[in-house]
């Protein structure tokens, strides 16, 4: 089981990255060895199209690639 820091919990206004709304409640998280965009996403975003929470994390974290390293902070999208 992965564990994660949270080093914080913030509300994200700004423009619609990835079709999640501006106003997403947004918390930064510490990447944990073996993670993907896509565990995290499960965990944290409850959207129907998980899609659009990594479109948004690649958008607003700056990704390029699909690899993360342990201990990389992403600002991610929580709740719906």
């Amino acid at each position: 089981m992965a564990a994660a820091l949270v080093t914080g919990v913030a509300v994200h206004y700004g423009g619609n990255k990835g079709d999640v709304p501006a106003n997403t409640k947004t918390m930064t998280y510490i990447v944990a060895p073996g993670e993907s965009e896509w565990s995290i996403i499960e965990q944290y975003d409850k959207r129907d199209d998980p899609r659009k929470a990594r479109d948004w994390i690649d958008q607003r974290n700056g990704l390029t690639s699909d690899e993360l390293q342990p201990g990389q902070e992403l600002v991610i999208p929580v709740g719906r």
